[in-house]
């Protein structure tokens, strides 16, 4: 059975951000990009329990996979079998901080 996938407002606002980002480089390379970032969402309807857990304390019961130069996190709702994307965040910036400035 496949989990159902739910991007949460703040990884839609990430999405976003890094659409409008690469749009004023290269629109094609920006549709790709976020073409696969959903691929590999897509990924985790069959496969949730696939990703790693982060190293920082507070990102317990938290999972991550990488689709470069993006780290994606989420968590899962086993009961409901639903995958929570709750941020899209570029491997360079500080993780933590990027995750305590936004509400999640």
């Amino acid at each position: 059975m496949l989990w159902k996938i739910d991007l949460t407002p703040s990884a839609l606002k990430d999405l976003k951000r890094i659409e409008e980002y690469y749009e004023q480089i290269d629109v094609d390379y920006a549709r790709a990009l976020i073409k696969k970032l959903f691929a590999r969402f897509e990924t985790l309807s069959q496969l949730p329990h696939r990703g790693s857990k982060p190293k920082l304390n507070q990102l317990r019961g938290y999972l991550q996979v990488l689709e470069k130069p993006y780290r994606i996190l989420y968590r899962i709702e086993k009961s409901a079998q639903i995958v929570y994307v709750v941020a899209v965040i570029h491997h360079s910036q500080d993780f933590l901080q990027v995750w305590r400035s936004s509400p999640r």
